[in-house]
């Protein structure tokens, strides 16, 4: 098997604002030849946060959860018994905006 495309991944936006209490989700997706078999999301400033997932889901944001996001989309190739990963990276950075006490 020939990787004509390691993955590319689109639709991942640079940054997103969300207020605390609310949600966030954001898909990482990615085209490739052969396809992308693995999403894994982590957090730069938590090495214990990782969703292995294309979809990223944080429920009742607080202020804990702002900062830069990265998705790394994988696709493997086997070639004479050894085993080639692929990847791309795409980041995006989260801002929580306090809401406004009245």
């Amino acid at each position: 098997m020939v990787v004509s495309d390691g993955p590319k991944i689109q639709g991942v936006p640079s940054s997103k604002e969300v207020r605390v209490g609310e949600s966030v989700t954001v898909t990482c997706s990615a085209s490739g030849n052969p396809p992308v078999t693995s999403y894994v999301w982590r957090k730069s400033s938590n090495s214990s946060f990782v969703v292995s997932n294309a979809t990223l889901l944080i429920d009742d944001v607080s202020v804990d959860d702002a900062g830069i996001y990265t998705c790394t989309a994988t696709n493997y190739v086997i070639i004479d018994d050894y085993q080639q990963a692929y990847s791309d990276i795409a980041s995006m950075e989260v801002f929580v905006l306090c809401k406004h006490l009245e």
